[in-house]
């Protein structure tokens, strides 16, 4: 399997102590003495390599400046294979995503394999075409011989273990192309409807990744890399009312869409500016009821989302947004009175503590306003890494928190936990 290099900037981790911030310093200021005229470092991984199997490498790139830095990491990595007189050039590629944001004085690394052709074995040499790169010296086994599987055991039961250790392509697939989208969370209060819950999930199109069977990125990608922002998502907003008899759902609200985004369409390398990004997209809302409760619209959006400071510290963002109706909207004529055509999406905080999130939306005349706020923290900080969840509370004032009730204007708090933000 390909190591992957990623950061996740919403996910809760516990902050670094004064020892691990000394040992990365480290670890820093020898890498920049060793690699003071070269762009990477180059490691070599594997240790002891078989004929047939892969080489490894890994890149590390560093940012000694006082600012976020980003760098572009090669795709793949060409080198000369050779034992004795008989040479080979093989091609080291990564599935990572090769442009990637460096903290202050901090570092990358990115890992890349190759294939050791079947037929080469013994004392080995790689020399690697990146400047600056050592030549790599490592004995190379022999393929080893095949061996014929012993018999099944007769009546061997799979336990729940080893039924959920396997990984049928299907799931890497989707591993490696579905994502969350908006916040993931689930409420409860205590006015009706008490309970509110969201999921929302986006998936990537386009097939930009090596696949762990060493399958290639797709066609479309290597001849259009700016299709990797292409995305089908979906989100589900539901009401629930609890406290009513037969706890039915009051109103639920179905968003399929299509997007295209960037997220760094523009990526300056110094100052308090992180990055601006881009998303156009058309989506589809209803609640799926009938008759007289029957509710939907279309719209077609552009957002453009701004990031202030360090996402992987503290930063905020603003995410305006603009809209326009389209195809029929028989069953709710008047909603753009209440919905009108912009919002703005604010957000403050850390990446790995509190933060604070909301958004504004007036009506068309700008006379009906509405507001929402959430405030959520990481139980990953509270309870011994014990949870993956955020403690969330959610306040909303104004019209169409359901889209059935749109034109009713409603004040409510709800908390829970969310798995998302």
């Amino acid at each position: 399997m390909i190591a992957q290099h990623t950061m996740q900037r919403n996910h809760p981790t516990s902050p670094r102590t004064n020892g691990q911030r000394l040992l990365v310093s480290i670890i820093l200021v020898a890498l920049t003495l060793t690699t003071h005229a070269a762009d990477f470092l180059v490691e070599s991984g594997a240790p002891s390599p078989a004929a047939g199997g892969k080489l490894t490498l890994q890149l590390v790139a560093l940012n000694p400046t006082d600012a976020t830095a980003t760098r572009e990491f090669p795709a793949t990595i060409d080198a000369t294979l050779s034992v004795g007189s008989d040479s080979e050039t093989v091609k080291f590629q990564t599935s990572s995503e090769t442009k990637v944001s460096i903290a202050p004085n901090g570092f990358a690394r990115i890992t890349y394999q190759a294939d050791i052709p079947g037929r080469i074995s013994g004392a080995a040499t790689l020399k690697v075409t990146v400047a600056g790169s050592p030549t790599f010296h490592f004995d190379i086994s022999p393929a080893p011989e095949s061996i014929a599987p012993e018999p099944a055991k007769a009546g061997h039961r799979f336990s729940v273990t080893e039924a959920m250790d396997q990984q049928p392509a299907e799931t890497s697939f989707f591993k490696r192309h579905i994502f969350p989208y908006e916040p993931f969370y689930f409420l409860a209060g205590p006015d009706a409807p008490s309970v509110k819950f969201q999921v929302s999930i986006k998936y990537r199109l386009v097939n930009t990744e090596i696949g762990e069977d060493g399958e290639g990125e797709g066609w479309l990608y290597r001849h259009a890399r700016w299709m990797d922002g292409l995305h089908l998502a979906y989100t589900q907003r539901s009401l629930w009312d609890i406290q009513a008899a037969s706890a039915p759902f009051l109103d639920s609200s179905y968003m399929p869409e299509l997007l295209y985004e960037r997220p760094n369409l523009i990526d300056p390398e110094h100052g308090w500016l992180e990055r601006i990004g881009a998303q156009i997209g058309v989506k589809h809302e209803s609640n799926g009821k009938d008759g007289a409760d029957s509710r939907s619209l279309n719209i077609g959006y552009v957002r453009v989302p701004f990031v202030f400071g360090d996402e992987n510290n503290f930063y905020v963002s603003l995410e305006p947004r603009a809209w326009f109706y389209f195809e029929d909207m028989s069953d709710n004529p008047d909603l753009p009175d209440y919905r009108g055509y912009i919002d703005l999406k604010l957000k403050a905080g850390w990446a790995r503590g509190l933060q604070v999130a909301g958004w504004l939306r007036a009506g068309k005349d700008f006379d009906r306003g509405s507001a929402q706020v959430d405030v959520t923290y990481p139980l990953h900080n509270l309870l011994s890494r014990s949870f993956s969840l955020y403690l969330q509370a959610q306040y909303f004032n104004g019209y169409g928190e359901s889209l059935l009730y749109y034109n009713q204007r409603s004040e409510i708090w709800r908390v829970g936990i969310g798995l998302y933000r």
